[in-house]
């Protein structure tokens, strides 16, 4: 075991896996490290380690920019305010060294702030302006992070980040003084469950609290879901109207999108789902525990979400898995009876299965716009072959298809249909020729733009020189490499786009990679391929950004509190980037 595993090590456990900074100190751990720290005569405690943590963070930021070093980038962002999230945006950039002009997308979930936010960055990135804003937000973000550290470390933020103290003031993240007890970590309410049984000896939140749910107080929570449904609309118009001249484009999220079509749908039967969801919170009175307790069927459904329309789906899905024993209890207690609602509950989960895969395919964190709507294709495919006595059927199709047109106004998805042989090939009727137009209209100012903005990878290469060394190729570059090379028997970029529709076809069933098939084409299509490695990596959606927002989850607990908001940001780093913790290591801290 080396110096750098055991250091990489230690820092994954306080930051990927979440224990306090004091872990490095119990004496299991130390059992383990110490050896291999004595030897190499080096010591790791819970003061130093806050620092190793924050040279790991700097040296994954360092290594994070300097792969994005001359790219053109697709960001992801949430909603928030516009000018707010104008100053983060524009500090990350300047925090990884990254023009604004090298951004070519921001993919959004539908916000009109955030649509608004991207006109800023246009307009910053098209002006003179971009320094002047800088420095504003540099003074403004100053104030603010100074204010923050302080409130969110009870005025000792600068003793928190430099490890002077414990992160709760002189006692253990844990709060015992010492390594986690038996059960410490979870609490008193033990090890989450699975959705199964609710935990404790009685129900779920307790009989009253279940049935104190008045009936204002849920037409004020459907007018707050009405309200949320209108307001997502007049985002897709603002989105709709955006200009034509916009150097930044904004992206629709593809999850988003498809949640709006449950929407559209689901408005239409809430009585019914009201109904359901109710019956299913009451079930887990404890009147019926005894009842789940002894039949090898009784689960317990899922709890409904009102933000996230696929607990609906999951509720519904495992009432139909049990539908025997749901039958059997509303036999037992006709108040929680159910057997009204089976027809109902087989037409939804028949419906709305294909956009609960749809959802789930699309959250990797790796989609193209075109793997998005194959996705949504199949979807839309599956819905139409249904019987017509579904009850959903015509209301999906009419509300994919509404959407559909809306997807089309965005041209970078009109691109990456285009650059997809599954979607477009000879014979393919996907896009009509003025789309098709479009399509190739959008290309071609893609690369005029790639053409402006200042690439960094200098002529010949990059350069091999030491430090304080003379570099023979960088002088040559200099002085003779500046010339933009000529191309041998190139055929025009608009020619090369245009031969892109006659591609043969590929088998939308197969596994297939679309980055890969154009890095194969780079040679027939040498013009092609930059713009197509810049379509295909504009994000489908944004749902990653939900899942490294939940990550605060495990850092930010009770126990952990006091943390200061510097080394929240930096474990967060080092958190969502865990397969650069070895080499951020290797660099900071050689093996001697």
């Amino acid at each position: 075991m080396s110096k750098q595993t055991v250091i990489s090590a230690l820092i994954r456990l306080v930051t990927v896996h979440g224990l306090p900074f004091a872990a490095v100190e119990w004496e299991a751990v130390r059992d383990l490290t110490q050896p291999v720290l004595n030897v190499f005569k080096t010591v790791i405690n819970r003061r130093n380690i806050v620092e190793v943590v924050d040279n790991v963070a700097a040296q994954i930021a360092c290594l994070i920019a300097e792969e994005l070093k001359g790219s053109r980038i697709s960001l992801k962002l949430d909603i928030h305010t516009a000018e707010n999230l104008l100053i983060e945006l524009v500090n990350l950039l300047l925090e990884y060294n990254i023009p604004l002009s090298q951004v070519a997308s921001i993919t959004i979930d539908n916000g009109a702030n955030v649509v608004k936010l991207t006109r800023l960055a246009s307009l910053l990135a098209e002006t003179d302006h971009f320094n002047a804003t800088v420095k504003l937000i540099e003074g403004t973000l100053a104030a603010d992070e100074s204010g923050y550290d302080q409130a969110e470390s009870g005025g000792r933020a600068d003793e928190d980040e430099l490890g002077g103290r414990d992160e709760l003031g002189g006692r253990d993240e844990l709060g015992d003084g010492g390594e986690p007890g038996d059960g410490g970590e979870s609490g008193d309410g033990g090890e989450p469950g699975d959705g199964g049984e609710p935990g404790g000896g009685d129900d779920e939140g307790g009989q009253d609290d279940l049935e104190t749910n008045t009936q204002d107080g849920k037409d004020e929570m459907e007018e707050q879901i009405e309200q949320s449904s209108r307001d997502r609309e007049a985002w897709i118009k603002v989105l709709e109207n955006m200009s034509e001249s916009s150097f930044i484009l904004p992206v629709r999220c593809g999850a988003h999108t498809a949640q709006l079509v449950v929407h559209d749908v689901c408005k239409l039967h809430k009585s019914e789902l009201r109904e359901i969801r109710t019956i299913v919170k009451k079930v887990r009175q404890s009147k019926y525990k005894a009842f789940f307790d002894v039949s090898e069927d009784g689960r317990y459904p899922p709890l409904p979400n009102d933000t996230r329309w696929s607990s609906d789906y999951r509720m519904l899905l495992a009432i139909q898995k049990g539908k025997t024993f749901f039958a059997n209890l509303g036999t037992q207690y006709s108040e929680i009876d159910l057997s009204n609602y089976f027809d109902f509950i087989d037409d939804y989960v028949e419906a709305f299965e294909p956009l609960a895969d749809l959802t789930v395919c699309v959250q990797k964190l790796q989609t193209t716009l075109s793997d998005f709507f194959l996705e949504w294709i199949k979807a839309y495919g599956i819905i139409t072959e249904l019987n017509d006595n579904n009850r959903f059927k015509p209301a999906l199709k009419g509300a994919m298809e509404d959407r559909q047109h809306k997807l089309f106004d965005n041209k970078a998805l009109l691109a990456a249909i285009y650059l997809d042989p599954r979607l477009m090939f000879n014979g393919s009727g996907m896009l009509e020729s003025d789309q098709k137009d479009e399509a190739i209209r959008f290309l071609t100012e893609l690369s005029e733009r790639q053409a402006e903005s200042t690439s960094l990878d200098k002529p010949g290469g990059k350069s091999s020189k030491k430090p304080g060394s003379f570099s023979l190729n960088d002088y040559l570059s200099a002085t003779i490499g500046t010339e933009k090379p000529i191309p041998k028997n190139e055929q025009p970029l608009e020619m090369q786009l245009r031969a892109v529709q006659f591609s043969e076809r590929v088998d939308a069933d197969s596994d297939f990679d679309l980055i890969e098939y154009w890095k194969e084409k780079s040679s027939a299509f040498p013009a092609v391929w930059p713009l197509a490695r810049v379509v295909l990596a504009i994000a489908a959606t944004q749902c990653s950004i939900e899942r490294d927002f939940n990550l605060f989850n495990g850092i930010l607990v009770k126990a952990r509190s006091h943390l200061a908001g510097q080394n929240v940001k930096r474990i967060l780093i080092i958190r969502t980037n865990p397969e650069l913790i070895a080499k951020a290591v290797k660099a900071l801290y050689p093996d001697e």
